[in-house]
């Protein structure tokens, strides 16, 4: 999802307000199928991020955003700790890390919204870096930064909504730089970016398989999203019920959570088993998207 800044003239920012963002509030979902994701419109004009079972239930509220204030694109941290996220303010854009109870709020990055916005990001599987996309002046690029704030650098010119590979020697991700949104993959350190789709319609965020060995993607104005090798073949079609957005694998392969809209303004969440049977929708109020499946703890 991207939503775009304010086109009018700003004033000038009032001091900072300490914890503004924040509800310290006990984690209730405590099952191993726990999803991350963004509600639009339920508590305000304003968009924040919550946690809930993956039937719904136990619904926490991480975020406390004000009026026309967006939390987008959680993240979580491969242990399942914490989870990274925009927020974009009328005067800034900034990337946050979170516990998974949503404490300990701590500010990564920062750029005026008038310039700059960052949006997705992704951990590497070690924990220690975090890749994400900003607009620059009006140009994307893929950045990194570690998990401490530290070390910001650019990673990938023309591109952007990285997605690290599980073994985390890759990145995938789009970049319009051959003329429409193709999905790419480079390796983490930014170098020998490859061209994975070629296609003449707009592919959107790609999504790794846990085994490092698909990439699942959806393509604009299609209905439903597709499963591909990473080393080549015709990608596999998945029904879904309805336009898709973001994509999230579960831990163990089975199954993808995605956000899904359609012609009459339904937004929601669905989650489909990886053949594309058993579609259901995650029933939650509000406009809900950004789905991220919290990972399960590998075994050592």
């Amino acid at each position: 999802m991207v939503l775009l800044p304010f086109t009018f003239p700003l004033p000038q920012p009032p001091a900072p307000r300490a914890q503004q963002y924040v509800v310290s509030l006990p984690i209730i979902a405590t099952s191993a199928d726990v999803l991350a994701f963004t509600i639009t419109g339920r508590f305000s004009r304003n968009q924040d991020i919550v946690v809930a079972n993956e039937d719904g239930s136990d619904e926490t509220i991480l975020t406390h955003t004000a009026d026309y204030e967006f939390a987008t694109y959680p993240a979580w941290s491969p242990d399942g700790a914490y989870i990274a996220f925009a927020l974009k303010t009328t005067y800034t854009s900034s990337l946050r890390v979170m516990q998974a109870d949503g404490t300990g709020v701590r500010v990564l990055a920062t750029v005026p919204i008038t310039d700059s916005k960052f949006a997705k990001s992704t951990w590497s599987p070690d924990g220690r870096w975090i890749a994400f996309d900003a607009m620059r002046n009006g140009k994307p690029e893929i950045d990194a930064i570690r998990a401490d704030g530290s070390q910001l650098h650019q990673l990938m010119a023309d591109g952007y909504a990285p997605a690290w590979s599980p073994d985390g020697t890759r990145i995938a991700f789009l970049s319009g730089r051959d003329g429409n949104a193709d999905i790419y993959t480079m390796m983490a350190d930014g170098s020998s970016p490859t061209r994975i789709t070629n296609t003449p319609m707009y592919e959107q965020e790609p999504a790794w398989s846990p085994d490092d060995t698909q990439l699942a993607y959806a393509i604009s104005s299609t209905s439903g999203f597709f499963i591909q090798n990473i080393d080549g073949g015709a990608p596999q079609p998945v029904a879904s019920q309805g336009d898709v957005g973001t994509i999230s694998w579960a831990s163990n392969g089975t199954r993808l959570a995605y956000s899904g809209y359609n012609a009459l303004y339904d937004v929601f969440v669905g989650i489909v088993n990886a053949d594309g049977t058993q579609s259901i929708r995650l029933n939650v109020g509000g406009w809900p998207g950004d789905p991220a499946w919290r990972p399960r703890p590998r075994p050592r």
